[in-house]
């Protein structure tokens, strides 16, 4: 995690903005300004914090305030005004902001005006992150700016949070210069701020990064400039950390090599005990990404040598940094790597005379006990009833098993298998004979197994089978259970039913649609486990499911056109037409999901509705949803003219090797057949997954990477080209395979734009082979496709 500084804290105006949009603002506390409310165990503690005061009831007089360079008061009372305000009448945001703004633009000093502007930039953030999903279904905005906030796209929000941003860095000599000892009744200053976090310039740039994070590398290259002119190496380091975490994501393996090197590079130039250690709390972090009781996240040899590394690396600092302060985050970290550990699977159920396996995870463990004792819990409530106190009957198996131990830190699986005669329900418990620590379980020993599955007809079966031969029984009763429970913290039954010649049993009575659960029983064998039903299969009210789909006329509209659309209503997973005469009610939503309009309508012998909605002229543009208790489908309303022409990328021909240069070509042709004369070309590239070839990639879960972007101009017959020479990532494999998708943007002479985009793979390999093989097959009809 990075450390980040907050303007307001967790009582603070961030939070409480956030709180009051889910309706749960606490009346009780009216806070101030503060900082650094969260940082990582391994990163430094907070450098400011939160100083709550009960806020006087009386008005402010802002200019005798800012006047009287009184900043402090002129904060808190302001946040208290708003806050009031917003509380009684949410739609007053607008209004507020403007005001708010408006006051801004007329402080003369210069370092209040900074902190105003950063509290702007985070209250529009909060607004716009609070009500991130509608802002996101409009159409981006470029011709104007609606004067009511409310009404803002995407990326009107993202620009004015970058603005504020950057006007509260604006006087940036008078930050620097400002000491934050200075405003101490808005900051609870910590132990370490005025070494660490010094000035405000600090603090409102660190803020800045968090609420504009698309600047991030440019305010990061201010901050590293600005820290170099000062004698505080230790806050310097500090934020060239923050900015090599920032752009490195020490989360992917595939970077953290590259990563793990920089902090070494840095050592030689941050030499005293301070800054070595945090280098080493740097390197601890990036060492610790990954579970360490889940060995299996890397190749298992290169994961044990991380744990092993990272172990040996944690002692190493204890001893020269001691145990306390910051360095206590080695010991802590020692500590939990030292500590015992355990987990235990196992499968619920095991046929009579077969084994009972348990797969035990462990570590720092050298013997365990392993117990199974009858169990007196009734089967339909074993699963959920507590493993703590559990109704035991007698003892039925005891040993001891020795466990792998020669590096007790490292996680090992351990499969232990006891015989299990006679049907039953059982309980295992599992402890260690020298560490406090046990896991515990329910299984059940029986020859039954069922499976629950819609018929098609609107009802449910039951399939009993023999569990080791899958052979059908009949005559087996089955238990049908409810969602409600009895006291006993047992399901309470709506209904039974008996299975049939083909071991199937049919859920149809009065309550059928309350069961959540079965359970088949035996003479002798009465110890199943219960089966749940699966929500998607049940009806509701002794009705089938209902779930319809609509289509329209056209995937986008303008204002004041009229949307026909089609709807069809089925029911049993789209297996059956409705029918005739069910009604449905369909309503149109804007890109704000406020409802524009509603009817109703009533299916025909085909199980279809038609109808249509007339788009507002004056309407916002965005995704627009037509909607009913059934399903929903959504459209784009937009003001768009026909486009004048298209772009095309050519495949990639020749063979891609990383490190060489590659011609990547497109073409930009008007819809009359005429090759585009003149235009401007803005590309990127960036990686993505190869899911197609998944071993070689270096890590297909991380996020997209910028690998080039640049210009290119169209030639007078339409085409253009791009240069691209491919890097080979850092990932220890001798072969892999990267993909890369191309984006590319075309303004032509008349401003119109268009978008195009490409996928090309880069490699160590000439082809790739893929071997597709049934799990079972016919020995007469074997089939194997390979592509």
């Amino acid at each position: 995690m990075k450390r980040e500084s907050d303007l307001l804290g967790r009582e603070g105006l961030s939070a409480r903005m956030s709180n009051f949009y889910l309706k749960k603002i606490d009346m009780k506390f009216r806070a101030l300004f503060v900082s650094v409310c969260m940082l990582p165990a391994l990163a430094l503690s907070a450098y400011y914090g939160l100083k709550a005061s009960v806020l006087p009831e009386s008005n402010v007089n802002w200019d005798k305030m800012v006047n009287a360079k009184n900043a402090p008061e002129v904060i808190r009372g302001l946040i208290d005004e708003m806050l009031k305000e917003l509380e009684k009448n949410s739609d007053r945001f607008p209004e507020l902001m403007r005001e708010l703004e408006e006051y801004t633009a007329h402080l003369e000093d210069p370092v209040v005006k900074a902190f105003f502007h950063s509290l702007i930039a985070e209250m529009y953030s909060d607004y716009y992150h609070n009500n991130a999903w509608t802002i996101r279904q409009r159409t981006p905005m470029t011709d104007f700016v609606p004067e009511d906030t409310r009404e803002w796209s995407s990326n009107l929000f993202e620009e004015k949070i970058e603005q504020e941003a950057n006007a509260s860095l604006d006087p940036a000599k008078e930050l620097q210069e400002a000491r934050v000892e200075d405003y101490e009744k808005i900051m609870d200053l910590k132990a370490d701020s005025r070494d660490l976090r010094p000035t405000l310039y600090d603090f409102l740039i660190e803020r800045a990064i968090r609420l504009n994070g698309r600047e991030a590398k440019t305010y990061y290259g201010q901050w590293i400039a600005f820290r170099k002119t000062q004698p505080n190496k230790k806050a310097e380091l500090l934020v060239v950390l923050d900015s090599l975490q920032n752009s490195s994501g020490i989360g992917d393996p595939s970077r953290k090599t590259s990563y793990l090197q920089a902090l070494d590079s840095l050592s030689v130039e941050y030499t005293d005990k301070g800054c070595r250690m945090e280098l080493a709390l740097a390197k601890l972090t990036a060492l610790q990404s990954g579970n360490i009781a889940n060995y299996k996240q890397l190749p298992e040899g290169e994961e044990k040598e991380r744990l092993r590394s990272t172990y040996k690396f944690m002692r190493e600092c204890v001893e020269e940094y001691g145990k306390t302060g910051r360095a206590a985050s080695f010991y802590n970290a020692q500590l939990d790597m030292d500590s015992p550990y355990v987990s235990a699977k196992n499968d619920n159920n095991v046929y009579p005379g077969k084994n009972f396996a348990l797969k035990l995870t462990s570590r720092n463990i050298r013997r365990v006990k392993v117990s199974v004792y009858e169990s007196r819990e009734l089967p339909e409530s074993a699963l959920r009833s507590s493993t703590n106190a559990p109704k035991l009957g007698g003892l039925v198996h005891r040993s001891y098993i020795e466990l792998p131990n020669e590096e007790p830190y490292l996680a090992k699986d351990t499969v232990i298998e006891l015989p299990m005669a006679k049907n039953g329900l059982y309980f295992y418990r599992i402890e260690g004979v020298a560490e406090k620590i046990s896991v515990s379980g329910t299984f059940s020993v029986s020859r039954m197994a069922a499976v629950v599955r819609p018929s098609g007809n609107g009802r449910n079966e039951v399939l009993v089978t023999d569990f080791c031969s899958g052979k059908p029984m009949e005559g087996v009763p089955v238990i049908c259970y409810g969602t409600s429970y009895n006291r006993d913290n047992t399901p309470k039954k709506v209904g039974q039913t008996v299975t049939g010649k083909q071991g199937i049993a049919t859920i149809d009575f009065a309550d059928a649609p309350k069961v959540q659960s079965v359970r088949p029983f035996l003479a002798g064998d009465t110890a199943s486990l219960l089966t749940y039903v699966q929500a998607a299969s049940r009806r509701a009210n002794n009705k089938l499911v209902v779930t319809a789909s609509f289509f329209t006329d056209r995937a986008i509209y303008r204002p004041g056109q009229t949307v026909c659309f089609k709807g069809i209503l089925y029911t049993d997973e789209k297996q059956t037409l409705a029918e005739k005469g069910e009604e449905c009610e369909v309503s149109l939503r804007d890109a704000n999901q406020q409802e524009v309009a509603r009817k109703s309508f009533r299916t025909n012998e085909f199980g279809s509705f038609h109808g249509e909605f007339t788009l507002p002229q004056s309407s916002l543009t965005g995704v627009y949803t037509l909607f009913s208790a059934h399903s929903s489908f959504s459209f784009r309303v937009e003001e768009y003219k026909r486009p004048s022409f298209e772009v095309l990328m050519d495949s990639l021909k020749e063979t891609a090797s990383f490190g060489e240069a590659l011609v990547l070509k497109g073409k930009a042709m008007t819809y009359s057949g005429v090759p585009l004369s003149s235009g401007k070309v803005d590309w990127s590239i960036q990686t993505v997954p190869s899911w197609w070839a998944r071993y070689y990639m270096p890590n297909p879960f991380r996020d997209n990477l910028l690998a080039a972007s640049g210009t290119s101009e169209v030639g007078e017959d339409g085409t253009f080209q791009i240069d691209f020479v491919p890097e080979r990532p850092e990932n220890g494999k001798e072969r892999i395979v990267q993909s890369y998708e191309l984006k590319v943007s075309l303004t032509d002479s008349k401003g119109e734009t268009h978008e195009a985009s490409a996928t090309f793979a880069v490699g160590d390999m000439r082809m790739l082979f893929s071997v597709d093989i049934a799990n079972q097959m016919e020995k007469e009809k074997a089939n194997v496709t390979v592509s």
